[in-house]
């Protein structure tokens, strides 16, 4: 469990919010107008939300362990800790379809066996503890990222293929810390003060 989240709760139902109040809080004063960022921990023991509210001045983290301030620029760190990159070996394997339900079932119960048809690098990282991550918005309601801390198995990225399927694959923790990078550039984008059509990422 990483430092910015805290510990998930053991009742799978339970959440933590944070309340525009509670962002405001964090500097003694109303916020001016901060973009927000959720940061969703899902996992068998639960569900944890942290809110990020993300100003001209600051980062402000409010979460489990109650809030705290980040330099502006801290964005991607305070991302990186989230998501628990660190140092894995590399898993090498193509992108996998998986049924949304044995996703689901897979990370409510790590018990859950991998499809018939898994590959091994799937195999391998599925009996590995699983912790899926996600980055979304409030200003758009969208997901920015979407993954799944494998532990020692690394990282993988979940994508959308259809209505009843995801795909899957496996992802190098220093293209995970890349795309962490791109989030202040989004919400630049979000804000109209940069034309995304124009960035290099």
């Amino acid at each position: 469990m990483s430092a910015v989240t805290g510990r998930a709760t053991a009742d799978p139902n339970a959440t933590t919010e944070t309340t525009a109040e509670g962002i405001a809080g964090v500097t003694g004063g109303p916020a001016a107008d901060p973009q927000v960022l959720t940061l969703v921990e899902r996992s068998a023991a639960g569900v944890v939300r942290t809110r990020v509210a993300v100003t001209a001045g600051a980062v402000l983290v409010e979460g489990p362990d109650g809030p705290r301030t980040e330099p502006a620029d801290a964005l991607p760190l305070v991302l990186g800790r989230f998501a628990g990159l660190r140092p894995s070996p590399i898993l090498d394997g193509d992108e996998t379809l998986v049924d949304r339900a044995v996703l689901e079932a897979r990370l409510n119960d790590p018990a859950t066996p991998a499809p018939a048809d898994a590959p091994e690098w799937l195999r391998r990282a599925w009996a590995a503890p699983w912790r899926r991550w996600t980055v979304e918005t409030d200003a758009a309601d969208l997901r920015l990222l979407d993954h799944i801390d494998a532990a020692e198995a690394g990282q993988l990225v979940v994508r959308p293929h259809d209505a009843t399927r995801v795909a899957i694959q496996t992802r190098p923790e220093g293209l995970v810390w890349g795309e962490l990078q791109t989030v202040p550039a989004l919400l630049a984008a979000a804000r109209g003060e940069i034309d995304p059509d124009a960035s290099e990422w």
